[in-house]
């Protein structure tokens, strides 16, 4: 089920290098998420979109992965509340680089788990128990919040233990601490989700939105004087990030040189829990409190120079 609309939800802005833009935000398609037996689902707190135009979710309400298709056909769940493995406790983030290999952090099983795209249960990294080889898993993984997946493969998560960032090398599976900053702008006080843009990170701390380079380098904060603490981020192909931010109903762009692009207050959303940009669209997962139902919205971006 899905419906269009025409509406547009706009600004103009002033891209100082390039002059005047008109940036548009239109509704492209919305559908309710519901299991295959029509029950709603609630609770998601994180989304991504593959270039196989699969969308998957977690729930941490239902401890689930979810796996619909672009047009909001349900497709499959794994998970459910346990410890072995293909079971999750509390997921918190889902990534994904190339459609095929999602990686999953499953907070309370202090793991990250790879699954393929069919949610067929792949490798552990971290946990207590013995994965599917048999073998005690080597690596350490504290409380995994956010995490967030580089095009050559390397993963970087939040540690709600540690307040850190790591990053899982992609070749050798070795887990380093990525971010050591103890003073100074580089320093994270609270991190709680971690998104990659082109070439950049953007971390959400206590004080804003933290960008570094892929190597960990400090590079400047974002920190807008209207921000509240409800945050959520989104990265897109220009190395922008996104931000809503909850408490003033607002849906900013800023560049990675610290600049606002876009500024916009005519959404109406009522609770959004998770959203991801992929090409020139953004996907926001939307909750309703008074109908227990969440909604997956597609909103196509488009700019143009004047």
């Amino acid at each position: 089920m899905k419906f269009k609309t025409i509406c547009i939800f706009l600004l103009i802005c002033c891209v100082p290098a390039f002059g005047q833009a008109e940036i548009r935000f239109q509704i492209k398609q919305v559908f309710p998420i519901k299991t295959s037996d029509g029950n709603n689902v609630t609770q998601i707190n994180a989304v991504c979109v593959t270039p196989l135009r699969d969308v998957y979710m977690t729930e941490s309400s239902g401890h689930r992965v979810i796996r619909m298709n672009a047009e909001g056909q349900m497709l499959g769940l794994f998970g459910g509340l346990g410890w072995s493995g293909e079971m999750l406790d509390f997921p918190t983030g889902i990534t994904t680089h190339d459609g095929l290999n999602l990686y999953v952090a499953d907070m309370n099983n202090q793991r990250i788990i790879r699954l393929n795209r069919r949610l067929e249960w792949v490798a552990s990294i971290g946990g207590h128990n013995l994965d599917y080889s048999g073998q005690e898993s080597v690596h350490s993984v504290a409380y995994p919040l956010s995490l967030t997946q580089s095009k050559q493969g390397d993963l970087f998560y939040i540690s709600q233990a540690t307040h850190r960032v790591y990053k899982v090398n992609s070749v050798t599976g070795t887990i380093t601490e990525w971010n050591s900053f103890t003073t100074g702008g580089g320093y994270l006080d609270d991190p709680k989700q971690i998104v990659i843009g082109k070439k950049n990170l953007f971390i959400k701390d206590r004080t804003g939105v933290k960008i570094f380079d892929i190597f960990g380098n400090y590079i400047r904060t974002i920190s807008d004087a209207v921000f509240s603490a409800n945050l959520l981020l989104a990265a897109d192909e220009r190395d922008r990030v996104l931000v809503w931010d909850a408490d003033k109903k607002s849906l900013t762009i800023w560049n990675a040189e610290g600049q606002r692009v876009a500024l916009t207050i005519a959404f109406a959303f009522e609770n959004p829990t998770a959203m991801t940009c992929f090409g020139h669209s953004l996907w926001i997962v939307d909750q309703s409190s008074t109908v227990g139902e969440s909604k997956l919205y597609q909103i196509e971006i488009t700019e143009e120079l004047r």
